[in-house]
């Protein structure tokens, strides 16, 4: 009976003992375990010394940070700095570029002004000469003007002699002779030269049979005026009365390919017998073709093709005036 009565008690009690675990098990499931106070008191629990190693990494992090975005904001200036260079340096180019295209322009403007001038001034002359001479037809005029025009005109590139060749009977030859001196007149002040000009007189050239004496005066004559005086006219009268081999020198002297002078001018005259009458423009160039080849009969045929098609590049025919005089005989 002992027995069996302590038994139940014992059951019981130990019951009664799991119910209790069971109990507290459940509570113990039901709230989550929680890790923050643990850390916190882990921290609280680190070293002085741990603390200081962590301020130093952070420390350390920090001024790699500060000197990464140091190191990037003098790369980005560096760039900008290169930048503003490079467009500077641009802007003085153009600058630059603009400054000498607008030289050149101001270079290219200035002589064509200058040039422009002298032509005017020619053409007024030319029109003085119209009224002083009428008996002369207006072509005649319009060829002194395209003989001359190109070397007044022209640009800064250099041009061969204009040459003009004024042809005339032999009872002409005083109205040839002051046509032929006013127009190297007009010529020189179209240069701007103040109506100087210089002229290789036949008589220089006629007062010895010594030809080479005769070609070192048409040289000399022609070096004191175009080189040692500037000036840019030269007048040459009786051209068909010089010596064939005296006249070979007319050859570099009008050639326009190669000249002996560039931008100068050179007044021919010539005469003949067989001028007759008045010569229509069509017949100038065949007519004063005629002229030098009866005058230089004995020159080498190839010779004196050459040097006449440089000397008849452009040619005038002198007309009579009426009643035998000009406008200026009769004042």
């Amino acid at each position: 009976d002992e027995d069996g009565a302590s038994s139940p008690r014992e059951t019981g009690n130990v019951e009664v003992s799991s119910e209790s675990e069971s109990t507290e098990n459940n509570e113990t499931r039901g709230k989550p375990l929680s890790r923050k106070p643990r850390r916190a008191e882990t921290r609280r629990s680190r070293s002085p010394a741990d603390r200081t190693r962590d301020a130093s990494r952070d420390s350390s992090k920090q001024r790699h940070h500060t000197s990464d975005l140091r190191s990037k904001g003098r790369h980005t200036a560096d760039k900008s700095s290169n930048e503003l260079d490079f467009w500077k340096l641009a802007c003085v180019a153009a600058i630059a570029v603009f400054a000498i295209f607008a030289f050149k322009m101001m270079g290219r403007s200035e002589p064509t002004t200058g040039h422009s001038h002298r032509v005017d001034v020619l053409l007024q002359h030319l029109r003085r000469l119209k009224q002083m001479y009428p008996g002369q037809p207006e072509h005649n005029w319009q060829i002194i003007r395209s003989s001359a025009v190109e070397v007044l005109n022209g640009s800064q590139a250099q041009h061969g002699p204009a040459v003009l060749l004024i042809l005339a009977p032999p009872h002409n030859e005083n109205l040839a002779k002051r046509i032929g001196s006013e127009v190297a007149l007009a010529l020189s002040y179209a240069f701007q030269d103040g109506g100087a000009y210089g002229e290789i007189s036949l008589d220089d050239l006629t007062f010895s049979e010594d030809v080479i004496a005769a070609k070192h005066i048409i040289d000399r004559r022609c070096k004191s005026t175009f080189e040692e005086k500037r000036q840019h006219v030269i007048l040459a009268p009786h051209i068909e009365s010089w010596n064939p081999e005296l006249a070979m020198m007319l050859h570099p002297l009008c050639d326009y390919e190669n000249p002996l002078y560039e931008n100068v001018a050179i007044v021919l005259t010539a005469f003949s017998e067989d001028i007759i009458g008045e010569i229509r423009r069509l017949q100038y160039d065949r007519v004063a073709e005629d002229v030098l080849n009866k005058a230089w009969d004995v020159m080498d045929t190839n010779q004196r093709h050459a040097i006449i098609s440089r000397v008849t590049v452009n040619v005038i025919v002198l007309h009579d005036e009426r009643d035998g005089f000009s406008s200026v005989d009769k004042q």
